[in-house]
């Protein structure tokens, strides 16, 4: 374990991070002209980045559940 939330990738980064200033301006943005995206030069490049984010988020979870497992049932050695 001892990651944290912040370095853990996110399901999706299609959106650029948020923050509070940015939350604020969206108010009086009526027009969308703040909208920022992370795009990709093509879709299967975009499809790739999102395989490969999925499959280390799922790999992180498969890990995360042995760990814990192994902290609730220890092996006898």
């Amino acid at each position: 374990m001892g990651a944290f939330a912040s370095d853990l990738p996110h399901s999706s980064e299609l959106y650029t991070d948020p923050s509070f200033i940015k939350g604020v301006a969206r108010v009086f943005d009526l027009f969308g002209w703040l909208d920022e995206y992370n795009y990709r030069p093509t879709g299967k490049a975009a499809d790739e980045a999102a395989l490969k984010r999925d499959w280390r988020i799922i790999g992180m979870d498969i890990l995360h559940a042995m760990q814990f497992y192994d902290r609730i049932i220890p092996s006898k050695k």
